[in-house]
């Protein structure tokens, strides 16, 4: 893995940075969502794989498809019902895939959010 960044790498990170931002902010239909998630996650994804900056599995975990995102979103639902008389005011999965834009415009500029560095064991010693 090469430690230098060519410029159109880092014009397409920023890209996809700008973007997830833009579509998290501006909200939108859940179908709309989940549409510019699945799209620029793809695409991270495949720059992430072609630089060796990450693999499979861990990008499985740092950007999950839109699958688990439901399926995330249905076992939330799924405990949270079971755990109350009444159905909880779940978040829901456009608030997820929100949340999921968020994350996937900090992953490809390399930011932490506060929730990974409060659970990053090395930062917390």
């Amino acid at each position: 893995m090469s430690s230098v960044v060519d410029g159109d790498v880092l014009s397409e990170l920023q890209a996809i940075a700008e973007q997830s931002a833009k579509a998290a902010d501006a909200g939108g239909s859940e179908a709309d969502l989940l549409d510019a998630y699945q799209a620029l996650r793809i695409h991270a994804e495949s720059l992430a794989l072609e630089h060796g900056w990450a693999g499979a599995d861990e990008l499985a975990d740092s950007l999950p498809t839109a699958r688990a995102l439901r399926e995330i979103e249905r076992l939330d639902h799924s405990f949270v019902t079971q755990s109350l008389a009444r159905p909880a005011p779940g978040r829901g999965l456009s608030d997820r895939l929100t949340e999921a834009l968020n994350e996937l415009s900090a992953w490809v500029t390399g930011v932490r959010l506060a929730y990974e560095t409060l659970e990053d064991p090395e930062t917390n010693a």
